[in-house]
């Protein structure tokens, strides 16, 4: 089901809203005697000269009565009342006229916006749709992340779908790979098939890595069988399968890299849990592998049997130089790739080390909120394992973190609307408030978080099959030190202007409708 499009009215209500609160939050970020005179050339008539005149000036500006009435705007200390609020708004443009603005202040450069007459400008008809979607396919309106959730997609060495490699199972079978059956443990993590829709709440599992144990209760028939299969060879050695990472919104298709899973304790629990179970297996990550190809893609469709893949199975990178060894060896190499390892992290330390003392955020609706120096501190415990993974699954539990925070502060939201929505209704005591809760309530909910969301939604499913690609551990420390920098110091930089875009895009609005931004 396509989403619900929202009612300019609505939309307004809820961009005016959003704005304003960010505002106020970037203003937070700005020490309290910070000189801020800089900013007297978009106001006519009041001196900015610190943090505390320019938050006189946007409550004299744009002022919300309460959370039901209307917004009470003003121009040069005039007040616009309720009744003259929709034709002040059409004969300005409105919210979506300063919305329009910010995205192409965000997109270039402060030095170059002027108020000065100029061919280059923003037309009008780029102002009369009320949502468009910019070249990276995220919602102009919603606040964004630093990473393009595109980019993060494109990164990543996908497989055909399903239903698409029965052309290619003869030439995957000549070659002379391993034969491994296929057990994908998730699915898409958002409920549609083209990712626009977000998750209300997500669950989340610890990231698969190198050297995890992971239990798992098989109850499927057709998994079931796989197990039995594995379990019946005498060779223990192949009692081991492909795990593969599903693509974050698209069922059928995964990325071509992933993890092979040993079993290494069962147990039968059929009795104990009423037959709902009826084995419970231990197994261990141990290696990355490459899947080439599925042998029988018709049976994802019947689910009659497992699938199996033509997969090369793929050395450890941490294990480059250590090679085939004596136990009385093991110690040795064990350290002489600990201290390789760390030579690789070593530029990822250094950032994290630079980073320690910056005012951070990870977060598109931060409340002023620095990012926590755990988190920089548990990275650099992670990088001083000699390993990759110990920080890539940091960084993803902190992703998560981040991800159930916004979706809660958005459920919050709904449950205010509804039950003010509930208090309307003649029958409110015997009402269950949940009834009341309207697909346009989520969707206003979520409009300020929508990007970011999808951008973290996206890298959580991306970033070990990303890594993975690469041939050398050396590569992956690389890759993940230049994530977390894209991340952590755009994000910096992206917030640390944030504030005077923002007084830009509500001037835009309400102050200035005719100004001409220079390219």
């Amino acid at each position: 089901m396509n989403p619900l499009s929202l009612s300019p009215a609505a939309r307004q209500n809820a961009l005016a809203r959003s704005l304003y609160r960010k505002l106020f939050r970037e203003c937070q970020r700005i020490p309290p005697n910070a000189s801020l005179v800089h900013l007297n050339q978009w106001v006519d008539d009041t001196q900015i000269k610190d943090r505390d005149t320019l938050r006189s000036c946007l409550r004299s500006s744009f002022r919300r009565r309460n959370n039901y009435n209307p917004i009470s705007f003003s121009s040069n200390n005039k007040k616009i009342n309720s009744s003259e609020f929709e034709t002040t708004m059409e004969a300005k443009e409105g919210i979506q006229r300063g919305m329009k603005g910010l995205k192409y202040c965000l997109s270039l450069d402060l030095s170059q916006l002027s108020d000065a007459p100029t061919d280059a400008h923003v037309s009008p008809q780029e102002f009369e749709t009320g949502r468009t979607s910019n070249s990276q396919g995220q919602d102009s309106y919603s606040l964004q992340s630093p990473i393009s959730s595109d980019d993060l997609l494109r990164a990543v060495e996908w497989l055909p779908h399903v239903s698409e490699m029965k052309d290619t199972e003869t030439k995957v079978t000549e070659t002379e790979s391993s034969k491994l059956p296929i057990f994908p443990l998730s699915g898409p993590i958002f409920p549609d098939d083209q990712g626009k829709r977000l998750p209300l709440l997500s669950q989340f599992s610890d990231a698969p890595v190198v050297g995890m144990e992971i239990p798992l209760q098989i109850f499927e028939p057709r998994y079931r069988k796989m197990y039995q299969d594995l379990l019946s060879s005498a060779d223990t050695s192949k009692r081991r399968f492909v795990v593969p990472f599903p693509h974050p919104y698209r069922p059928g298709q995964f990325a071509a890299f992933g993890w092979i899973y040993e079993i290494v304790d069962v147990k039968d629990v059929a009795d104990e849990s009423n037959g709902q179970f009826q084995i419970v297996c231990n197994h261990a990550v141990t290696q990355p592998v490459k899947i080439l190809g599925i042998t029988n893609p018709e049976d994802y469709d019947t689910q009659l049997t497992y699938l199996r893949a033509r997969a090369d199975i793929l050395h450890n990178t941490e294990d480059e130089d250590g090679g085939n060894t004596q136990q009385g060896e093991e110690n040795t190499n064990s350290t002489i790739r600990q201290k390789i390892g760390s030579e690789d992290l070593q530029p990822l330390e250094e950032l994290l080390q630079q980073l320690q003392n910056r005012p951070l955020s990870l977060s598109s609706d931060n409340n002023n909120r620095q990012i926590d120096k755990n988190l920089i501190d548990r990275l650099l415990m992670a990088s001083r394992e000699g390993s990759i993974w110990p920080v890539a699954q940091v960084w993803l539990a902190n992703l998560q973190t981040e991800i159930l925070r916004l979706q809660m502060k958005i459920s919050t939201r709904i449950q205010v609307q509804a039950k003010a929505e509930q208090q309307k209704s003649p029958n409110n005591n015997s009402t269950e408030r949940q009834v009341f809760v309207t697909e346009e309530m989520v969707l206003l909910a979520q409009e300020p978080y929508k990007s970011h969301l999808r951008c973290m939604l996206i890298e959580i499913s991306t970033l070990i099959p990303w890594l993975l690609q690469e041939q050398s551990h050396k590569a992956q420390c690389h890759q993940m030190c230049e994530r977390i920098r894209e991340r952590l110091v755009n994000e910096t930089e992206h917030s640390s202007n944030n504030f005077t875009f923002l007084l830009l895009a509500f001037y835009l609005c309400f102050e200035q409708p005719q100004m001409k931004i220079v390219k």
